[in-house]
């Protein structure tokens, strides 16, 4: 006797989780802001157990008990697969949290490198042991650990001019001006970018390359980067006081990107040297 089978039709709510875990796959391929974020990780394993759920419903009724213990025993796998899988991740998270909150920094090192070992790709540790690392004056070290991260998914203006720096701290100024050419490649139209390439030309000897930066920077944006360079080069309150007296600069809590602007605030017991706005900069 033979008895027609049912193909396995799959439920409108079944393809709408298989479509929002498909997306969220290729979001984590382009982005490094999946699993780190608590919320997101939520959201995920949500819609991980709709489609389990849906796919146990779509097969209960054919399922014979040698089926059922296979399914059982993969999913029971996949759980376990998933608890160490995201235990280790949030293992790291914890030391990097530990590592940013102590005062000995040979102790923050050691949490540090741990977390990275146990999860290499965390491009967020990378980037805060590459400021522990800076702050500790060890600008190449740093300079190695900010490219890791910005190769894991942190390469946005603020870090590439920040690897810049460290570049140029550790006296590797060609490593620091291919760093500017990268991004530059990547942002042709970051004002920022365009503006803090220039003074770092000014203060390698290139003053002719600077002015070109500088004029770029300009035609996209002539109060960004005449207020981005005197802040650059002169501090914040040099640059709000240009503001204050010619439309033509834009003020510091005005520029962007905002979270760039705090790297060059003056620090009142080291202030820097005032200089009149000049128009023609």
């Amino acid at each position: 006797l033979c008895i027609a089978r049912r193909p396995f039709a799959m439920s409108p709510m079944l393809w709408a989780a298989v479509g929002g875990m498909a997306a969220f796959a290729a979001s984590s391929m382009v982005s490094s802001f999946s699993f780190r974020v608590v919320q997101n990780g939520a959201a995920f394993f949500i819609v991980f157990a709709i489609a389990l759920n849906e796919a146990a419903r779509s097969t209960r009724e054919k399922r014979t008990v040698s089926s059922n213990r296979t399914v059982n025993i993969a999913a029971a796998a996949a759980a376990l697969l998933s608890v160490a899988y995201f235990g280790s991740k949030a293992y790291a998270e914890d030391l990097v949290y530990l590592s940013e909150r102590t005062s000995d920094t040979g102790a923050a090192h050691r949490l540090y490198k741990t977390s990275i070992r146990v999860d290499p790709d965390n491009a967020n540790a990378r980037y805060s042991y590459s400021y522990r690392l800076f702050s500790s004056n060890e600008p190449g070290a740093a300079a190695a650990e900010l490219r890791s991260a910005i190769d894991r998914g942190l390469g946005v203006t603020i870090t590439y001019t920040t690897l810049s720096k460290y570049f140029e701290a550790a006296e590797q100024r060609q490593d620091a001006e291919s760093v500017y050419r990268e991004a530059l490649s990547i942002f042709p139209n970051s004002v920022y970018l365009r503006v803090s390439y220039a003074c770092f030309l000014e203060r390698n000897g290139r003053p002719e390359e600077s002015r070109s930066e500088l004029l770029f920077a300009r035609n996209i944006s002539g109060p960004q980067a005449n207020g981005w360079y005197e802040l650059i080069i002169h501090g914040s309150v040099a640059a709000y006081l240009a503001a204050q007296k010619n439309p033509d600069y834009t003020a510091p809590a005005d520029l962007l990107p905002a979270n760039a602007v705090s790297q060059y605030v003056d620090d009142p017991l080291d202030p820097k040297p005032l200089a009149p706005p000049a128009a023609t900069r």
